[in-house]
């Protein structure tokens, strides 16, 4: 396929899949107890299935594109998630320097990805007052029931993406 056509539909792709993020996030969230919430990481999925086709300057692109919207829309302001999302793509390019491309390793690197994720924006939220939550309540309501969550949707989404891939390579 073209270049070019693979990376404009991915940054719409992207865009797509947030709001996928937020719609499934908001539905667990009014399902569950009030106390749990999930956060659902198909961003970060993707991220980590789109590095495996285009390995350039573009995919640090649209990781600070989607940290760029996740900032606004969550946190009204700038620096968390931008800062975030491309550091964890630089995690994903070393992570498959050193380990082969299986569904074991792309569950491992995604929990991964996903705990770094919460833990360094609970931890910097909570550094700049725009979270009073304690640790264990964090781990306890939003942490492992994320994990959890995660875990699942990509085990079922891997055959899929497997298929993507092999499409486009």
């Amino acid at each position: 396929m073209n270049k070019r056509y693979i990376r404009l539909s991915s940054l719409i792709f992207l865009f797509l899949l947030f709001i996928g993020d937020l719609q499934i996030s908001t539905l667990l969230s009014n399902i569950l107890p009030f106390f749990l919430s999930i956060s659902c990481f198909q961003t970060i999925l993707f991220l980590l299935v789109y590095s495996q086709i285009d390995s350039s300057v573009y995919t640090f692109f649209l990781s600070i594109f989607i940290g760029f919207v996740y900032d606004i829309y969550f946190y009204n302001a700038l620096g968390i998630a931008v800062c975030l999302f491309p550091f964890l793509t630089y995690l994903i390019y070393y992570f498959f320097q050193a380990i082969r491309y299986t569904r074991l390793s792309m569950l491992t690197v995604f929990i991964v990805l996903i705990f770094l994720f919460e833990i360094v924006s609970y931890g910097l939220a909570r550094l700049f007052g725009l979270t009073n939550l304690s640790v264990i309540l964090f781990s306890i309501n939003h942490l492992i029931p994320t994990l959890l969550f995660n875990m699942i949707l990509i085990l079922f989404l891997y055959p899929l993406i497997k298929r993507g891939l092999n499409r486009l390579n």
